[in-house]
C-alpha cells in the first residue's frame, strides 16, 4: 500500500507555507472556508493552491452550513467547531446529492462517530483522524487497518515541533502547519476536469476548484461537491 501527504494550514499561515514549498508541493494542501482569528483562507489562496496540488476544504463552524451546502469537503469536529450531531445532519443533506463527506475527528471520538453514522444509515461518510501520538509509519499502518479512514493527522506544531515539513527546510513549529498521512491518490490535482464524474480505474471526486481522483479497489465513484 502506498501513501500520500496532506499539509494543513490556516489562512494566515498559507502564504508562508507556499513560499517555503517553492515548487515542492505535497499531494494535497488543506485549509478552511470558515473560521476566526486568521483560520479562514481566501478564495485567492485556494485558487493558488489548486494550480499546483490537490485542495481539501474544511468547514470549522458550529453549524457546518458550508459543509452541508457543498462549499467545503470536510467537517471539522472539535471543541468550538461542529459536533458529531451537526456533521451527521450535514452529511444527510450531502447524500441527497450523492456527495461523499469527510469528518475530521480525534481518534478518541472515532468510535462514537462511527456509531452515529451507522445509526443514521449514511453510506458516504469517510474519516480523517487526528492522533498526535502516532509516528508517520504508525499513521500509515492505521490507514491500512481502517478502510473508512482516508487521512491520519499525526504531527502538529505542538506534538512534533521540530519535524521538518516535507518539501521545505522549515519545521512544523516555524510554519505552524500539521501533517497527515493519506491514501495515495486521495484529493490529488489532475490536469483535465471531468464532468460528470466517471469511473477511471477507480474513483473520481469533483472539487469546485480542481478535479481530484481517488484510487480504490472496489470500483466505486465518489463525488464531492
Amino acid at each position: 500500500m502506498t501513501f500520500g501527504t496532506m499539509i494543513d494550514a490556516t489562512g494566515v499561515n498559507l502564504n508562508g507555507l507556499l513560499s517555503a514549498l517553492g515548487s515542492n508541493f505535497p499531494q494535497t494542501i488543506a485549509s478552511y472556508v470558515t473560521g476566526t482569528g486568521g483560520i479562514e483562507a481566501t478564495a485567492a489562496q485556494f485558487a493558488t493552491i489548486a494550480r499546483d496540488c490537490g485542495v481539501f476544504r474544511y468547514d470549522q463552524s458550529p453549524t457546518l452550513a458550508d459543509f452541508a451546502s457543498g462549499n467545503a469537503d470536510g467537517a471539522d469536529i472539535e471543541n468550538g467547531a461542529g459536533t458529531i450531531v451537526e456533521a451527521v445532519d450535514a452529511a444527510q443533506q450531502r447524500e441527497e446529492h450523492n456527495w461523499y463527506s469527510w469528518f475530521y475527528i480525534s481518534s478518541a471520538n472515532l468510535a462514537d462517530a462511527r456509531t452515529a453514522v451507522e445509526g443514521a444509515k449514511l453510506t458516504r461518510v469517510r474519516f480523517i483522524v487526528a492522533d498526535w501520538n502516532l509516528s508517520q509509519s504508525e499513521a500509515q499502518a492505521f490507514l491500512g487497518s481502517n478502510e473508512d479512514v482516508d487521512a491520519v493527522q499525526w504531527a502538529s506544531p505542538s506534538s512534533n515541533p521540530n519535524t521538518v515539513c516535507p518539501g521545505t527546510s522549515r519545521t512544523l513549529r516555524q510554519l505552524n502547519v500539521d501533517l497527515n498521512a493519506t491514501r495515495a491518490g486521495w484529493f490529488i490535482k489532475t490536469s483535465q476536469p471531468v464532468t460528470p464524474p466517471v469511473k477511471q480505474n477507480g474513483l473520481v471526486v469533483m472539487d469546485n476548484l480542481s478535479t481530484v481522483s481517488v484510487t480504490s479497489t472496489d470500483g466505486k465513484t465518489w463525488t464531492s461537491a
